[in-house]
């Protein structure tokens, strides 16, 4: 395990393996690309038992020669040395090829990645993938049915992202091959930090922190032995400790919600009264409820207010919702892309058991089994009546709601 990180809300931990364990290996390094990031929930506990979620993520495959004329065959598994996450979905990861000084050869990959778990699959399913030799990857190939985490490069830390920037060079810093010299950039770079700026202005800007592990190599080293006494030793080069500062912007993806979000607030900021579980206009509609039915997350009155807001029915004509308890509202049509609906129901308000539900321009599914309570109408808006799992007789204290979740 050589990557650990918790989310900024304190409710995950992250932890992705260094690179692939033996029964998800290849042959050679190169083999080793997909390894696991297991997920904790620490909510409510600071010892977790088990993973909540696992999920696999192809590491970078590299040349390490450099070479050009070798048809740039892949030789190494750019393996993961530090992860922070950014939210409960997605987070940076240092990923790096093992040459520079202190080592052999001439850097060529020293990069952070920038990885989501939304679309993910998770394999977290039964100990399918837990067993000994209970292979995701077997021989190296991911299994066709698994969907890996998504990422892509967001820091070339050699500047080969844009050959005509040498980011090395605003360091001081050379690629020279191994030993080079003192400023040469070295083999190690393992620890990663990510604060804000502090800049009103840019509130997206961050300052980024790479830092090296030199592995102590010193010509003029000094440590204690057993006795607490000072012994020298020369590693054969100085190899310094070095900490890189980069000042980087997180731009949040063009998604729906986020055009929903620039338009309505003028930013695609998701802090404050601008959360999504936050209520901007002060009219008990959470501002990604608004989204999802359609209202205006600026105006707490009239159509955009409190009778936005689905409503319950007992009775209804409709032969499918008659002696039961049903669940009323409006969507707008079309209704975002990006959300999901479930409508639930409960009889203590602890257990809530999905009903039904929808996710972006899909059907309306019925969850309860046997016959299907879903009942719409109209064109623009449409209106949604859904009927609880059980009739109202004999079953007199029951509630329903309506659950709105944004990936």
């Amino acid at each position: 395990m050589e990557g650990i990180a918790q989310s900024p809300d304190g409710t995950r931990l992250f932890a992705l393996l260094q690179s692939a364990t033996l029964q998800d290996s290849g042959a050679g390094n190169v083999g080793r690309s997909n390894t696991r990031l297991l997920v904790y929930d620490i909510s409510s506990s600071d010892v977790p038992t088990d993973p909540i979620a696992q999920y696999v993520i192809q590491l970078p495959r590299i040349d390490t020669t450099g070479s050009t004329t070798n048809g740039s065959t892949v030789d190494r598994t750019g393996a993961q040395s530090a992860i922070h996450a950014i939210s409960n979905t997605q987070f940076i990861v240092l990923a790096r090829d093992g040459n520079g000084r202190g080592a052999a050869g001439a850097p060529v990959f020293k990069s952070v990645l920038l990885a989501d778990i939304s679309a993910a699959t998770n394999i977290d399913i039964g100990g399918t993938y837990d067993a000994e030799g209970a292979a995701v990857a077997p021989g190296g190939v991911l299994n066709g049915t698994v969907t890996p985490i998504a990422w892509t490069e967001a820091l070339n830390m050699l500047g080969k992202l844009d050959l005509n920037i040498s980011e090395v060079a605003k360091f001081g810093l050379n690629l020279n091959a191994a030993p080079g010299d003192i400023n040469s950039i070295c083999e190690k770079w393992e620890a990663l930090g990510l604060v804000s700026a502090n800049d009103a202005a840019n509130p997206n800007d961050y300052f980024l922190f790479v830092g090296n592990d030199n592995d102590f190599q010193s010509a003029t080293g000094v440590y204690k032995d057993a006795a607490g006494n000072n012994q020298s030793y020369n590693a054969g080069l100085e190899n310094d400790t070095l900490v890189l500062a980069y000042r980087v912007r997180i731009v949040q993806p063009q998604t729906p919600v986020n055009t929903w979000r620039l338009a309505e607030f003028g930013t695609t900021s998701t802090t404050g009264n601008l959360a999504n579980d936050a209520d901007f206009d002060n009219d008990s509609i959470e501002n990604l409820v608004e989204y999802a039915l359609g209202t205006d997350p600026t105006l707490g009155t009239g159509a955009n207010g409190p009778s936005a807001l689905p409503s319950a029915l007992i009775g209804d004509a409709n032969a499918l919702l008659t002696d039961r308890l049903a669940l009323s509202f409006s969507l707008q049509n079309p209704n975002p892309t990006d959300v999901t609906y479930t409508v639930q129901a409960t009889d203590d308000l602890g257990i809530w058991t999905p009903v039904a539900s929808k996710t972006g321009a899909g059907a309306w599914t019925w969850l309860g089994g046997g016959t299907t309570r879903i009942v719409t109408s109209g064109t623009n808006p449409i209106t949604v009546k859904v009927g609880d799992l059980v009739p109202s007789s004999g079953n007199p204290r029951r509630m329903m709601r309506l659950k709105v979740t944004n990936p």
